[in-house]
């Protein structure tokens, strides 16, 4: 595949390379997998989460900031973060609550040879145009590939070259049969923790996307219309508070750790006190294809998952004929086949095209989905007053706002 493009895993770069190269300690439970012995046991009371460590995991958090799609979506943002982040490290309050003389030096010798290295590969801003088909990873069967890579010398019997290749087919054979069973079953249930028109035909993962995409336009976007075809979207801060840590054991230290809770009102005052990842002010632009009489948006969001996404989701809830076309969320009509259940369900079974399975096959695949369908008659004003504050954010540079 000449347009195929290989990508990093940013787990594995930033926190196994942070627990390898950092050492410095995030508290709270390992984010690493157990041991299926330790699997079902209680685990060891932690101790309470320190000040440094709560200061640690921002920072932490913030290196994870530049993967996601709507932190960094250009490479002069993720500089201007990059920066900020170093400029913070230098601070004497830093120096003073992580106890050591020189954080940025630890931190920045990690991103020069842990992190620069695969920048190309697991950046969102060097991934946001590429259409994402699929992923593969072996980490469930390495251990029987060591005598694969490398020309590694065996060591025991199951590590010999032809045992590395049986049990790598058994395994595919077995995760296959595994697969096809689940989707058997998947394209006979019904999502109950979903409502969309979407629910019965789309895979669990792609479901939960487009479930989040569309609650998330109608809550946390603002639309304004500038002409016929064309909306400018903005996130409205304020709509909801934005925290970026990801551990369940954030609380007060006064509390328990052992059970899972969300970060309260004394943790939200600790972050604004010392700072919020950075989080940059932009305007999307959403415009009508007159060839595919779709709308697209300029956030590539379609391009890459070919599903539809929130700044879509603001300008249908928020304009009175796409509402009254699109009640309940987005149509089947606006997702690609791929995600669909029956889709994995033929193109997994071994049959030739002249088959049924192989008809049915390429009949969906021939009617995949150009985008959200527009129509031509949508109600169009003689006047157009947009916001102001929109239009200034979509006419000038991305602003960071903390």
């Amino acid at each position: 595949m000449p347009w195929a493009k290989c990508s990093r895993c940013s787990w594995h770069i930033i926190d196994r390379g942070w627990a390898t190269h950092v050492k410095l300690p995030l508290g709270g439970y390992s984010k690493k997998k157990r041991a299926l012995g330790a699997k079902g046991k209680k685990r060891k009371r932690t101790s309470p989460l320190t000040i440094g460590n709560k200061l640690l995991r921002i920072f932490y958090c913030w290196i994870y900031s530049w993967v996601d799609p709507y932190c960094c979506m250009d490479e002069e943002e993720f500089h201007v973060s990059k920066a900020i982040m170093f400029h913070t490290l230098k601070k004497r309050e830093c120096k003073q609550i992580l106890g050591i003389n020189s954080p940025h030096e630890v931190l920045s010798k990690f991103y020069n040879e842990h992190v620069l290295p695969h920048i190309d590969r697991f950046l969102f801003y060097n991934r946001k145009d590429i259409y994402h088909l699929d992923s593969h990873t072996n980490c469930g069967i390495e251990g029987c590939q060591n005598g694969v890579k490398n020309s590694a010398s065996p060591c025991t019997p199951l590590n010999r070259l032809d045992n590395s290749v049986y049990c790598n087919t058994m395994n595919a054979k077995v995760r296959m049969d595994n697969k096809m069973i689940d989707l058997s079953t998947k394209c006979h249930s019904t999502k109950n923790w979903s409502t969309s028109p979407t629910s019965e035909f789309l895979t669990d993962i792609a479901e939960s996307i487009i479930t989040n995409e569309w609650n998330s336009g109608g809550k946390s976007y603002q639309s304004t219309r500038t002409s016929r075809y064309r909306w400018l979207v903005a996130y409205s801060p304020g709509t909801e508070e934005e925290l970026f840590d990801v551990w369940s054991d954030w609380v007060d230290d006064n509390e328990s750790n052992e059970q899972d809770t969300h970060p309260n009102k004394d943790t939200s005052e600790f972050i604004k006190k010392f700072g919020l990842i950075p989080k940059f002010a932009r305007a999307y632009e959403v415009t009508y294809n007159p060839t595919s009489s779709c709308i697209e948006c300029s956030c590539g969001h379609w391009n890459r998952l070919r599903i539809p996404c929130r700044h879509l989701a603001a300008v249908v809830q928020q304009n009175n004929t796409l509402s009254q076309l699109y009640k309940d969320g987005f149509p089947m009509s606006s997702v690609s086949v791929k995600w669909m259940n029956d889709y994995y369900y033929l193109g997994m079974n071994d049959v030739d095209q002249k088959s049924s399975f192989g008809k049915a096959l390429d009949k969906l695949v021939h009617r995949d989905s150009n985008g959200l369908f527009c129509p031509n008659t949508i109600k169009d004003d003689v006047f157009y007053n947009p916001d102001k504050r929109i239009v200034d954010l979509f006419k000038s540079p991305a602003k960071y706002y903390i």
